[in-house]
């Protein structure tokens, strides 16, 4: 074999190691607690079911809504009920909670 041939096969074994090691850190972190999502707690604390908040927004934007709480950098703050300044989800929640009932 020559050595270009060697060098892009090496090349593609670490792409595919980046790869792998980044979906299981992704699987890990969706996975990690077993406590419900902080979106599900603020929903309820606004007086919001999943149905209601479904039917204001509709279904993609609600799985929006879970994916991105679920991958948040400040979920811990939330889990510790302390109020991240930017969630992300703030404009889902503010529409469905403006949402006709």
């Amino acid at each position: 074999m020559d050595p270009v041939g060697i060098l892009i096969g090496m090349a593609w074994l670490v792409i595919g190691v980046v790869m792998l090691a980044g979906a299981v850190v992704s699987l890990r972190k969706g996975w990690s607690s077993d406590a419900p999502l902080p979106l599900f707690r603020e929903m309820k604390r606004r007086g919001l079911t999943p149905e209601r908040a479904q039917d204001a927004v509709g279904a993609t934007q609600l799985a929006s809504a879970v994916r991105r709480c679920t991958y948040c950098r400040a979920r811990p703050q939330c889990e510790r009920d302390e109020t991240p300044v930017d969630c992300p989800n703030e404009e889902v929640l503010r529409r469905a909670s403006a949402s006709p009932a």
